[in-house]
């Protein structure tokens, strides 16, 4: 149902999300989540996450809330950017609609995203 992995090439966390989740896949997702982040921090790194969900359902409102609670709160903040990739309308609506994050951007294909993120990822001036 899901799949979480660090390029440390591109600096990238790439999170791969599919089908129709319940409270404890999302919190075996999380748990993940925190662990691999956790992990991030400690090591100082600066990340930008690149969320593949073209085959993620459409979710519960409960589930659409807790993703917006990890955005909000201290899981997703230290990221540069987050990038979503949608599979359909109602799927990016429903992103719009319940994460309110500053960094977030919403596209409908990875090469899309990727460029974004390129972007973002180009190393601060010193």
């Amino acid at each position: 149902m899901f799949e979480i992995r660090f390029d440390d090439q591109t600096g990238i966390l790439h999170l791969r999300l599919e089908g129709h989740w319940s409270a404890a896949t999302f919190a075996h997702f999380t748990a993940t989540l925190l662990y691999t982040v956790t992990k991030l921090r400690l090591t100082s790194r600066r990340y930008a996450v690149l969320s593949d969900a073209s085959a993620f359902a459409v979710q519960t409102p409960a589930i659409a809330a807790a993703f917006d609670r990890v955005m909000r709160h201290d899981k997703a903040k230290r990221a540069r950017a987050v990038a979503i990739v949608v599979g359909s309308t109602l799927n990016r609506l429903q992103v719009k609609r319940t994460i309110d994050a500053p960094n977030l951007r919403v596209f409908d294909t990875r090469d899309e995203a990727l460029e974004w993120l390129t972007g973002v990822m180009i190393p601060d001036a010193v």
